[in-house]
């Protein structure tokens, strides 16, 4: 099953894993008393203007953002209402058809540069005020017109390392 959180290291964003009575970092091997549950939550993203669409996971600075409420606040709450904390709690049907513009980042994939397998994308930030999208909501359509992006994926790796504002209805 996957959950849509998990319990994180206090000074990273990385899992930790229990060892012993106390929990050690996937990442820098540090062990700690106990963990910070984040969000860690895939969605499935519709470009309304040519159709197209993809999954992005949203992790705590995202979800925080557009919920306004902690992944371990939740999940106590969650406890307390006798609810089983890895399912989906009802919260998060807060995302669901929510009109956002997302700031997504490019990387190369490691490996061979001719490699024609899957690229790295990240959000860089997500917007949902109204106002500012209806600002950047010409310029990003006219974009993604231009340029074709969501035609072929694979032509994104002229744009590595620049970010790109993807309008999404």
């Amino acid at each position: 099953m996957h959950s849509w959180s998990y319990l994180g290291f206090t000074d990273c964003n990385k899992k930790v894993y229990p060892e012993d009575a106390r929990f050690k970092c996937d990442g820098c091997d540090k062990t700690i008393p106990h963990g910070v549950y984040r969000y860690k939550v895939i969605v499935n993203v519709v470009d309304g203007t040519k159709g197209g669409n993809t999954a992005f996971v949203l992790f705590d600075k995202e979800c925080l953002n557009l919920l306004g409420v902690g992944a371990y606040l939740l999940r106590d709450s969650m406890m307390e209402r006798n609810l089983d904390p890895d399912m989906l709690p009802h919260e998060l049907d807060a995302l669901v058809c929510r009109k956002a513009l997302f700031k997504v980042y490019v990387k190369k994939q490691a490996g061979s540069p001719i490699r024609k397998g899957p690229r790295i994308f990240s959000i860089g930030q997500i917007i949902t005020d109204p106002k500012m999208m209806s600002k950047y909501g010409e310029r990003t359509e006219e974009r993604t017109k231009f340029d074709d992006l969501w035609d072929n994926v694979v032509d994104l790796t002229q744009c590595v390392e620049k970010g790109l504002w993807i309008h999404t209805q």
